[in-house]
């Protein structure tokens, strides 16, 4: 609305210089706060606060800046913000706000908390694996695989994900991969520990790098996937990064982000994504409502990266319809 609008499109503009977004209870959030001021004076004797608010809007942490005087320009440091998180409940999502004081002028960012230490422990019913014929065998006996689906043997850049979408389309930028963005269904037990909305955000962006995603046009279109890459609409490919079914006499989750033990050693997004998946999967609520065959999974899963290959350049003008 116009005033979200307005906190970052304005004559005066708060603004902080942070590192990431991404933060567990063992860290403290640095942020050097700035302004960039075109009002037609300089303000005097501003008192910049911050504070930190929940998804409630509720106040979590909050502080002040030294009083100074704002000139005309841009990039005028205002101090650095610190805060130690040990004390917020986390998983959770929160907004790191800064305020000029009695000016009027505020604008807003949001960061992602998680547990220092998420665990590591797996359910003793579920398997968690990157062998299809491991997750077969377990599926064919009745039990719950967690199938980390992992980066194909050679990588095509078709599927691959990165952090930024193309721009427009993939026939005006080849170089680019396909992706627009994420589907999240946010509302999915397998996400409840893991705080996002519908669509992609930071959290979902340190994911991302040397990820691919799933082809899954082979598989019934009524298998919606948890976590769903938007493909570009010249191709418009169903894909997935996360998804569930019964098989067999089991039930599969099947993911490709990099949920094994080295990934979530390397980031505390994937350890949380893993420790939110696994919980669900631990639960009465891990009941998918699609099944397959394992006989469909079989024939998928050696094509799961594949993509088909379609032109990389506009078309002629002379094979253009006239309108």
């Amino acid at each position: 609305d116009a005033q979200e609008f307005r906190r970052f499109n304005n004559a005066t503009v708060p603004l902080i210089r942070l590192g990431t977004r991404i933060f567990t209870t063992g860290q403290t959030l640095s942020a050097r706060a700035e302004t960039a001021h075109f009002g037609p004076e300089a303000l005097k004797a501003v008192t910049p606060t911050w504070r930190i608010v929940d998804r409630d809007g509720k106040t979590m942490m909050a502080g002040a800046l030294p009083v100074r005087d704002i000139a005309r320009g841009k990039g005028q440091a205002l101090g650095t913000i610190e805060a130690s998180l040990a004390g917020l409940p986390a998983p959770a999502v929160y907004t790191l706000v800064l305020d000029l004081g009695d000016a009027g002028f505020s604008n807003q960012w949001s960061f992602w908390l998680y547990p220092a230490a998420t665990g590591a422990h797996i359910p003793p019913d579920v398997l968690v694996t990157a062998s299809w014929e491991a997750a077969r065998a377990r599926l064919n006996g009745g039990g719950k695989v967690l199938f980390l689906s992992g980066a194909p043997e050679n990588p095509t850049r078709d599927l691959a994900l990165t952090t930024t979408p193309i721009f427009w389309n993939r026939l005006m930028n080849p170089s680019r991969t396909w992706m627009l963005g994420l589907l999240n269904a946010s509302g999915h037990g397998a996400l409840g520990g893991f705080p996002t909305e519908d669509n992609c955000d930071w959290q979902w962006v340190d994911l991302l790098p040397k990820t691919t995603a799933m082809n899954m046009e082979a598989l019934p279109p009524d298998l919606t996937p948890v976590v769903q890459p938007i493909d570009d609409w010249n191709r418009n490919l169903r894909l997935s990064m996360l998804f569930e079914c019964q098989a067999g006499k089991g039930r599969l989750m099947v993911t490709s982000f990099d949920l094994s033990d080295a990934g979530v050693a390397a980031k505390p997004a994937a350890a949380a994504l893993r420790r939110s998946v696994l919980d669900y999967m631990a639960s009465p609520r891990f009941t998918p409502q699609h099944r397959l065959t394992l006989a469909a999974l079989d024939a998928w899963a050696p094509t799961r990266y594949v993509a088909p290959v379609i032109p990389t350049s506009p078309p002629a003008a002379s094979d253009v319809a006239d309108p």
